[in-house]
């Protein structure tokens, strides 16, 4: 009949099926990767087991980050390389100065002999001290020489002198810059050890302390002298008689020995006067 469309129907349902198809069509379809399971996998779990979900897998060593050839981690920290961590152990530095190779010796001006070399009484000033044999050219620079060998500079800082009676020891000390210890420093140290003994043997006798000796203004003038130490010749005095009497007037310098009872102690040796 003129002007009337007849619709077909399986034109029609054609065109809601190529629609459908077109609409099935566009959606898109991924793999579906093998480290993670399905939704059908996972539900097929039983339920008294628990489902844990996979690790990641390592990357295989042809697809390594940056074009290295050793293997990548996907995820979790990186191994622990110990000596490049926290991990890794410091020396710590020494907290004293290693000891010499070979232990030091006296010098040889200083050193215990029969026939010292060093002619000197102990309670007199250190400007009497003469050497007993000595070229002119080294007699008036001797005082300075190191009192220790080997080489001044792996000297120690400071010697220990005992001379008996007195129980206090002599400790020597550097007066030079250098930290090198010296003859002078040796005869010096040993000159005020003395009279300090000898002020401690005073007080011993009087049974006293050194601070009631201060305190009383006859005395204190005697032990202001013990105390001070060497700055010029002072020629005899109370306390150099005192030095005198508690070493029963051995007073001559012999020379130095190594201890055998104490390490790095040295003994200072000494003579009746009028004994060569």
């Amino acid at each position: 009949m003129p002007g009337v469309i007849h619709r077909d129907s399986t034109s029609s349902t054609n065109s809601r099926v190529s629609k459908d198809d077109r609409r099935r069509s566009s959606t898109h379809h991924y793999p579906q990767h093998d480290s993670y399971p399905s939704p059908t996998s996972a539900a097929a779990v039983a339920p008294n087991q628990g489902y844990t979900p996979p690790y990641p897998r390592r990357a295989p060593t042809d697809y390594t980050a940056y074009g290295l050839n050793e293997p990548q981690w996907t995820v979790g920290p990186p191994p622990i390389i110990y000596n490049r961590s926290p991990y890794a152990t410091v020396p710590l530095p020494p907290l004293s100065p290693p000891p010499p190779a070979t232990p030091p010796r006296i010098h040889r001006l200083l050193a215990y002999a029969n026939e010292p070399s060093i002619i000197w009484s102990i309670n007199q000033s250190t400007h009497d001290a003469q050497l007993a044999r000595a070229p002119s050219h080294a007699s008036y620079h001797w005082r300075t020489l190191p009192a220790l060998e080997p080489s001044p500079s792996r000297s120690p800082s400071s010697l220990t002198i005992r001379l008996a009676p007195f129980t206090r020891p002599i400790v020597v000390f550097p007066k030079a810059r250098d930290g090198v210890i010296t003859i002078g420093d040796v005869l010096t140290a040993v000159y005020n050890g003395a009279r300090q003994g000898a002020m401690d043997e005073f007080c011993a006798a009087l049974g006293t302390s050194q601070s009631a000796v201060w305190a009383n203004g006859n005395m204190g003038a005697y032990a202001q002298m013990a105390m001070q130490a060497e700055t010029r010749p002072r020629g005899d005095d109370e306390v150099s008689t005192s030095v005198c009497s508690a070493l029963h007037f051995r007073t001559l310098w012999t020379g130095l020995d190594p201890s055998r009872t104490e390490r790095d102690v040295w003994i200072l040796h000494t003579r009746p006067l009028g004994v060569r």
